[in-house]
């Protein structure tokens, strides 16, 4: 008697050995797919946390009166905020500058301008780049914004908002 394998034995152990190469191809392939849209969602949160960052340092400075922060309430998101930082304790010598974010392209800036000052310049920053939108609501002191980030066929959307104790 003969030891080794029939014809049958191998043809069916190469089926099954192909079956499972062919399932851990698929499974390969979904991971290539899969793996740089789930970086590009992890790098637009952290994009998203340090911009968000920066507006709530911008808006946790505006102050004193709830009157002066202005947004367009005919839309569901505001494309800007506008409203009055004061800097200084003294009533006379306290200073007044008009901050409006907004962006322009896919750029968020910031404008400021000295209201103590006619025809002072408007100064233009720029907070950060590659956005596809941003929108303000502001009800009772809080700022509720909205953030879209769109890279490579991956869109992601942040809300988040911010209480200032500025305001009166």
């Amino acid at each position: 008697m003969k030891s080794g394998f029939t014809l049958v034995e191998l043809l069916i152990a190469m089926a099954v050995g192909f079956i499972a190469l062919a399932m851990i191809i698929l499974a390969m392939n979904q991971f290539t797919i899969i793996g740089p849209k789930a970086l590009a969602k992890v790098n637009q949160a952290s994009k998203a946390m340090l911009i968000d960052e920066k507006l709530q340092s911008q808006l946790m400075k505006m102050g004193p009166n709830v009157e002066d922060v202005k947004v367009d309430k005919s839309k569901e998101w505001s494309p800007y905020i506008s409203y009055v930082v004061e800097v200084g304790s003294d009533p006379k010598k306290t200073i007044s500058y008009r901050a409006t974010i907004t962006t322009a392209g896919s750029d968020v800036i910031i404008l400021v301008k000295n209201e103590n000052v006619s025809n002072s310049p408007v100064q233009r920053l720029t907070m950060a780049k590659g956005i596809k939108s941003l929108g303000f609501k502001f009800s009772e002191g809080t700022v509720k914004y909205r953030l879209v980030l769109y890279k490579n066929g991956v869109s992601s959307t942040f809300v988040s908002a911010v209480t200032t104790m500025n305001l009166r």
